[in-house]
């Protein structure tokens, strides 16, 4: 077990608590202490959550006032954060990440549950069905009498048994920051609520509680269709608040339901940002609409609506699962009770919108009009809302003004009528949204028919904003989170009130948080929100910042820039932040012009007149303007009385890793989103009052050693005269400790200061005994040098004694191994004479052999010599007969031919003779008769021819070469194998 004794020195091999900006309080153990001019550095290497050296330790050298001491008890778990004896920002985030790396998202702190979002919903402690273990405990479950885990399911069911056993309304409060599980959390105890109240109920009871309960649970599809967007921090984020009032019947089954609804996140109606989605309903009517519809609505091709895809293409849109939720979201429709009608003047609103958006408005000089496309789309727009299409074309391209009796017709800039579009849109849209939520509390409202006080009101409302820009709609949520944070500070330090007055307690030196000039700063008479109201229709962002800085700038939560830069800051509970002036003055106003009211108060659909309210001078027959400010200042006002009323429970939300994925954890953003939820003000609250509370028991055995004197041994039992003993040991008044009845109440500097007196104490009982160690060492030691000088004589003696007996015993040894040996050298001589003869009689009996093999080859091999020589000369014999015989039929072959050859060409000079000779008789034919006809023109006598003479081819026989003639013995021979 490593020391965890100093509270307040950093020792080498001690464990503390270490901060960094990347991931707040680490748990990690001391390596070195440097100390230079009086400034110390602790090196400290990171640990898990178990105070074991970790796989993937950090290295860090921090300055002390970096550093969390480890007290005792910071590292066991227990159910309530509360029960530890000391408790602080380390502790904290150490309790709930080691709970989460164990899969245990659910954590008590005092009254507020702080709930996890674990992005995974199959946690074997959290399925549903464990429900069953948590209703069978009934109302033995309350005031922390539960056995089992801490859940949702045990805040629920605490609200319910107290509203069932006390008569007293109750709420349970959720809250945190967009991806946190807020809405989650509302389904689950709205689930465990419906199942609970009916969960002992007859089977018929159970049939009909389950067709309310169905209605209620069917309400959540269709306001997170209207009422939520996807956002960076979460694909399925809620833009406004709510406040559903559970209502049960007089058995206890849940029976009704009223909604109330807060400050709807009106600027995504018109635009989104990268990475973002405009309200769901805009892609599920897009994607989910029938044919039929579709063709009604124009909505088939869905790039006409760009304005609804700057933030995601429309390729990359879950089309799938917008389809899917717009079928369940018109199932939901009709098991709330909307009717088809109701249905279509609804989805022909949110058409309108969508056409609406996308007009683009072309400048014409300081007017504005529409293109062809646009005013086609009025029409279609007008058509769908039964109104006159030339006066909304004419209402939103220009603006009229009375002056006395006079009226004045302006025309609009393209960017002015871009604006009275859109301000047509976010109206009409927020007016629907509360028209669906009305007709939603007409059908489920069922207060008439329950008891005055059981109900559960569930509150789930935005968490505390600080974005790098802020405006109107940051100032309302914060102003709202902490007129919460004001009604939860008031009840935790009132519970702790009750416990000092249940022990005892003096608490006239206890100062509480107290947020109170923060919300008189924003809230009250002339606060901001009413500067920004004072602006009106006329005034200016300028002209309220310049009132605001004027009024408060000497105020201690409110803070003004150095250089004027259009901000102002407020220091809230959670911290300070910066709002931007610009553009509040409007977001305050209702931008909608009261014609644009008349002109969709007489449409021809019923239901979309009572859409929109009259004008207010209609209502006043004076000009007058209601404010968002006002309007959400009263709604808030309201919602604080009605909790008031009820017994507080609290969830806090809290997302462990902003990457959206599981088993994932970055303490710098768990510790912020503690600190917006208002969670560290319970440490502070308990850390300005009597932050530790210890036993009686404890508190004696812990610091009884204080009165210890040497040689004195304390009793172990506890009396109070013994504590005050010790109070008074260590001159503490009681404004710093009282004892009560069970409990020690220390404040934290007397804490530290006791621990630190205990240190001293246990520094000085710790030298004591080091004390009696070094004589008790020093005694044994001269004792040991004495016994250590006997043994060695007695070693000395016993050795001479031992050396003379070995060297008697060694010698008789040394004579018997001499006659063994001279019994082994004979023996040996013998056997080598004796094997030498051997070795002789076995070389010349090989010599012999060896002689005969060798004869024996040599014979052989003058054989084969002789027998080769006779094979080679039969071999040269045979060669030159076969030699001998080749030529001589070759010969005979050669002759043979030339004779043929010979033949054949006599023959064929024969032929050619006979065919010279036709040639030349033929000729001579010609020429005669060629000479005949000659003489024949002439008139001349034929004369006779000579007939040849047969000399002339004798003599060109004799002149022909002889071996044309054939004549073998010239003629050369022909080739071999000639035909």
């Amino acid at each position: 077990m490593t020391d965890i004794r100093k509270s307040d020195v950093f020792e080498k091999g001690t464990l503390s608590f270490f901060y960094t900006d990347a991931d707040s309080w680490r748990l990690g153990r001391v390596t070195d202490v440097e100390d230079k001019a009086g400034t110390q550095t602790i090196h400290l290497v990171s640990c898990n959550e178990d105070g074991e050296d970790d796989e993937e330790a950090m290295q860090v050298a921090l300055p002390v006032d970096k550093l969390a001491p480890l007290q005792e008890g910071a590292l066991d778990n227990v159910n309530d954060l509360l029960e530890m004896t000391y408790l602080h920002d380390s502790v904290l985030l150490h309790q709930v990440r080691s709970r989460y790396w164990q899969d245990i998202i659910y954590t008590n702190i005092g009254a507020i549950v702080l709930a996890l979002n674990p992005y995974n919903y199959t946690l074997p402690l959290y399925t549903d069905n464990n429900m069953p273990k948590y209703i069978s405990e009934k109302a033995d479950a309350l005031n922390g009498g539960s056995k089992l885990p801490t859940h949702n399911w045990t805040v629920a069911h605490d609200a319910y048994w107290s509203m069932r056993n006390v008569d007293q309304p109750q709420s349970i409060l959720v809250s945190g920051e967009s991806g946190a599980g807020k809405t989650e959390a509302a389904k689950i105890v709205t689930k465990y609520l419906a199942v609970a109240s009916t969960y002992y109920a007859s089977a018929s009871e159970k049939e009909g509680g389950k067709f309310v309960t169905d209605r209620i649970a069917m309400s959540s599809p269709i306001l997170e269709a209207f009422g939520n967007a996807k956002t960076l921090r979460n694909d399925n984020s809620s833009r406004f608040g709510k406040f559903m009032k559970l209502q049960f019947n007089d058995k206890g089954f849940l029976h009704g339901c009223y909604t109330i609804n807060y400050l709807l996140e009106k600027s995504r109606v018109v635009t989104h940002g990268k990475g973002e989605r405009s309200y769901h309903t805009y892609y599920q009517f897009l994607f989910g609409a029938s044919e039929e519809d579709k063709e009604k609505y124009n909505l088939k091709d869905p790039h006409k609506f760009k304005w609804m895809f700057d933030g995601i293409p429309v390729e990359d849109q879950p089309k799938e699962n917008d389809i899917e939720e717009y079928g369940l979201v018109r199932q939901a429709f009709d098991l709330v009770g909307f009717t088809k009608y109701e249905q279509e003047i609804v989805y022909s609103v949110i058409a309108g919108i969508m056409h609406l958006q996308s007009i683009t408005f072309v400048p014409k000089g300081d007017k504005s009009g529409f293109d062809d496309a646009g005013v086609e789309t009025v029409k279609f727009i007008a058509d769908l809302w039964k109104i006159d299409a030339d006066t909304l074309q004419k209402e939103l391209t220009s603006t009229t003004t009375t002056l006395r009796s006079d009226t004045i017709t302006k025309p609009l800039t393209a960017t002015q009528a871009t604006e009275v579009r859109d301000a047509l849109s976010k109206g009409l849209y927020d007016r629907v949204f509360q028209w669906m939520v009305d007709k939603m509390n007409k059908v489920l409202d069922k207060e008439e028919e329950c008891p005055e006080n059981q109900w559960i009101g569930l509150l789930d409302i935005f968490g505390f904003e600080n974005f790098q820009k802020n405006s109107f709609e940051q100032l309302c949520i914060n102003f709202a989170n902490e007129q919460l944070q004001n009604h939860y500070n008031t009840c935790v330090f009132n519970r702790d009130m009750v416990e000092y007055e249940a022990e005892g307690i003096e608490t006239t030196s206890i100062d509480p948080p107290n947020n109170q000039p923060t919300l008189d700063l924003i809230g009250a008479k002339m606060g901001l929100l009413d500067l920004i109201t004072d602006q009106g229709r006329t005034g200016s962002d300028e002209k309220f910042l310049a009132a605001a800085c004027d009024k408060y700038k000497k105020h201690k939560s409110f803070k003004v820039p150095r250089i004027a830069n259009g901000t102002f800051g407020v220091v809230h509970y959670a911290g300070e932040v910066s709002y931007t002036a610009k553009g509040m003055r409007e977001k305050n106003l209702d931008p909608l012009k009261d014609s644009l009211k008349l002109l969709l108060r007489s449409s021809e659909l019923d239901v979309l007149k009572d859409f929109l309210d009259p004008p207010a001078e209609d209502v006043k027959g004076a000009k007058a303007f209601n404010t968002v400010g006002k309007f959400f200042q009263g709604s808030l006002n309201s919602l604080i009385s009605m909790i008031d009323e009820t017994n507080p429970h609290w969830i806090r939300c809290v997302k462990p890793h902003s990457a959206k994925k599981a088993r994932m954890f970055n303490g710098t953003e768990v510790m912020n989103q503690l600190r917006c939820a208002g969670v560290l003000e319970t440490v502070k609250i308990r850390q300005t009052g009597y932050s530790m509370r210890i036993l009686h028991a404890q508190f004696w055995t812990r610091y009884k050693l204080l009165l210890a004197e040497p040689g004195e041994k304390l009793t172990d039992e506890v009396t109070r005269e013994g504590m005050q003993k010790i109070l008074d040991f260590v001159e503490f008044t009681p404004e710093d400790v009282q004892i009560g009845k069970t409990k020690v109440f220390l404040k934290d500097p007397a804490y530290k200061r006791i621990e630190k007196q205990r240190n001293a104490k246990l520094d000085s009982l710790a030298l004591a005994v080091q004390r009696f160690v070094l004589v008790k060492v020093s005694y044994n030691r001269t004792h040991c040098k004495r016994l250590a000088q006997s043994l060695i004589c007695m070693q000395q003696c016993a050795k001479a004694w031992y050396s003379h007996y070995t060297f008697r015993v060694k010698e008789l040894e040394w004579y018997n191994k001499k006659l063994l040996a001279a019994s082994l050298m004979q023996r040996n001589a013998r056997a080598k004479q004796s094997g030498r003869i051997m070795f002789k009689k076995k070389v010349n009996y090989c010599i012999v052999l060896w002689q005969q093999n060798l004869r024996a080859r040599q014979s052989q091999v003058v054989w084969k010599q002789k027998e080769k020589e006779h094979y080679d000369k039969r071999v040269e014999t045979t060669q030159l007969v076969q030699r001998l015989f080749r030529f001589k039929t070759s010969e005979a072959v050669y002759q043979e031919r030339a004779r043929d050859a010979i033949d054949y060409l006599d023959a064929e000079l024969e032929v050619f003779r006979e065919m010279e000779e036709e040639k030349r008789r033929a000729e001579e034919a010609r020429k005669k008769a060629l000479r005949d006809k000659i003489r024949a023109q002439k008139g001349l006598k034929a004369k006779a021819e000579p007939e040849p003479v047969v000399e002339e081819e004798e003599e060109e026989e004799e002149r022909r070469p002889r071996s044309r003639r054939g004549d073998p013995d010239r003629d050369p021979p022909p080739r071999e194998g000639s035909g």
